[in-house]
């Protein structure tokens, strides 16, 4: 349970920091903003993405594709895929400290 609240926390406060600080002007582009999220919490995936739509309802020039996979899928293998293939999620979950390291540069 602590898992899927601090796994739920950080999602609400990486959105909250994307909505930036102060009100849109009308000097401001309306250029839409893609962020992939690719995580493997399926456990969760009906709270994030419920999270992820009520952030886009307020953010309109803001989309936001969350990718799950897990639960018998192999998270690791999938994410090395894609990095090497060059569809980087702009955020993705690093499953403990020993595999930071495969990462950093990323």
């Amino acid at each position: 349970m602590k898992r899927i609240m601090a796994l739920t926390l950080t999602l609400v406060l990486v959105l909250g920091a994307l909505a930036g600080c102060g009100p849109k002007t009308s000097e401001e582009s309306s250029e839409k903003v893609t962020i992939d999220i690719y995580q493997s919490k399926v456990e969760v995936v009906d709270q994030l993405q419920a999270l992820v739509d009520d952030f886009m309802i307020e953010n309109p020039d803001v989309v936001i594709n969350l990718d799950t996979s897990g639960g018998g899928e192999d998270y690791l293998s999938i994410l090395k895929t894609r990095m090497n293939s060059g569809n980087q999620p702009s955020i993705f979950q690093v499953p403990g400290p020993t595999e930071r390291d495969l990462w950093i540069d990323f």
